[in-house]
């Protein structure tokens, strides 16, 4: 038998029971796979989602209000989707087999601008084909022609034990595969992945044993990115002494332009940055910019679209001066992969905000930042968590940052990458009651502000993060327990 990238000795089931999946249950399985693909969907500007292996559609069901749904599957469970639901499409087709031309045909049917406005989900179905074969080339042969494929299966380690070899207990289950055994499957056959991690298994504790891949071919495209275009960065800085000499640091050494705006800073933060002035483009220093009586700073903010508009053509970035950006792959460097987003077809990009927490007294300027912390929350603010902090600037208008209070550009033309990178905010010692700047993080007390309670903590040094935050990173699906995304 073929043994699918799973390692030798392992035992595959032959004759798999049939999976009827029209009972009712309140334990809802793999709850986040369906969110991530209206996500993806939304970003993408996606009219259908395709369910490949439908099962009852329970949950496919639910996103029939956004999006125009197809479900395949055969059997009972595809005649309990033709008798209970009055909407979508149901195309009985049997997956299982060395070559599916039923599946390919199915497609097809649905004519190039269907699948070319379509996200298409396989959740929960490879594990239980005796020959997935024929489905992997069908996702192969569509990926160029939808917007993207989300598949999902369980992880065969967490979700039993390190050296399970099969046969799966699960009766329905032919075998499983770990997240390296899998990505490998999906290289094998061509299947350009563009995200691989873990998400919820079920709605009962969360636990993250099940593979997510996101298959997207714009993953080959952003792979290849060479950079031409500048960036600058807008880096503006108030009490940041502890934190904005390694900023600067690493923005010069990714090559990224740094225009420094000081906001009258008590602590020598402005010291620091002279100090610096051979690694900025410009230094400013504005005093603390006055509230108007709704709160806002647009006279500030006014003032940073004026010099983003200095800037024409570049990839603009807003930073405070105690947060580093981050990107969740497309290369070594943030410089690296805002190339990739722009070879994408795309000129901003949205942040998932994590907040990082100290756990002791001893940090100091002459630590790493970060390296130093690692103990990080996802950030509890919707401002913090959808933040669009970089952007390609246009040529001739400016962007309307003070209508968003510096949390997104707007401007005409504006095609926002589908996949987030990360925003990391590192603590400040000090907050002044009088300082509009952050007046969300008051609430710390005035040294370091440990870890408010209600928080889950998680530790970004972890070399297996992404592998287990990809969803709640890349998506923004499941940050809180209530979010189901639907």
């Amino acid at each position: 038998m073929n043994d699918y990238c799973i390692a030798s000795g392992y035992r595959h089931r032959v004759d798999p029971a049939y999976t009827e999946d029209t009972a009712g249950s309140r334990v809802v399985w793999q709850p986040d796979v369906y969110a991530t693909a209206a996500v993806l969907a939304d970003r993408y500007g996606a009219a259908t989602i395709i369910d490949i292996g439908c099962g009852g559609a329970k949950k496919l069901g639910l996103l029939a209000g956004r999006f125009s749904v197809v479900g395949i599957d055969y059997g009972s469970n595809i005649d309990y989707c033709r008798a209970t639901y009055p909407f979508g499409r149901w195309l009985a087709v049997d997956m299982d087999g060395e070559e599916v031309p039923a599946l390919a045909e199915a497609l097809r049917s649905l004519g190039p601008e269907i699948l070319a406005g379509a996200v298409v989900v396989c959740s929960d179905v490879i594990e239980h084909l005796v020959q997935p074969d024929g489905l992997l080339k069908v996702l192969a042969g569509i990926a160029p022609a939808v917007r993207a494929c989300v598949i999902s299966t369980p992880e065969r380690e967490r979700t039993h034990h390190p050296g399970h070899a099969g046969p799966p207990p699960n009766p329905c289950h032919v075998r499983e595969w770990t997240l390296a055994e899998f990505r490998a499957l999906l290289d094998r056959f061509g299947l350009p992945v563009m995200y691989a991690g873990l998400t919820a298994s079920h709605n009962r504790g969360r636990p993250k044993n099940t593979i997510l891949t996101v298959i997207d071919r714009n993953a080959r495209t952003a792979a290849t990115a060479l950079q031409e275009r500048p960036v600058t960065a807008v880096l503006v800085a108030r009490d940041d002494a502890e934190h904005v000499e390694g900023l600067v640091g690493r923005l010069h050494a990714d090559g990224i332009r740094i225009h420094a705006i000081d906001l009258g800073s008590t602590d020598g933060t402005h010291e620091l940055l002279v100090g610096q002035s051979a690694k900025l483009a410009a230094l400013e220093r504005i005093a603390t910019p006055r509230v108007a009586d709704d709160g806002k700073l647009d006279s500030f903010w006014h003032h940073v679209e004026d010099v983003a508009m200095s800037c024409p053509g570049h990839w603009m970035l807003l930073l405070e001066g105690n947060q580093r950006a981050a990107p969740t792959g497309f290369g070594p460097s943030l410089r690296a992969a805002l190339a990739g987003v722009e070879a994408s077809g795309f000129n901003a990009v949205s942040f998932t905000g994590l907040d990082f927490h100290p756990v002791d007294g001893g940090f100091s300027r002459a630590l790493d930042t970060e390296a130093y912390f690692g103990i990080c929350s996802f950030a509890r603010s919707t401002a913090s968590r959808h933040l669009t902090r970089a952007w390609i600037q246009p040529d001739s208008h400016p962007v309307g940052l003070a209508d968003t209070g510096g949390c997104a550009p707007l401007f005409i033309g504006r095609r926002d990458f589908p996949y987030r990178f990360l925003m990391k905010s590192y603590p400040k010692r000090r907050f002044l009651p009088e300082d509009p700047w952050l007046p969300a993080r008051i609430a710390h007390n005035a040294t370091w502000g440990f870890p408010p309670g209600g928080l889950e903590l998680i530790d970004f040094h972890q070399p297996d993060f992404m592998d287990r935050h990809l969803t709640e990173c890349v998506f923004g699906v499941g940050v809180l327990r209530h979010d189901f995304g639907l």
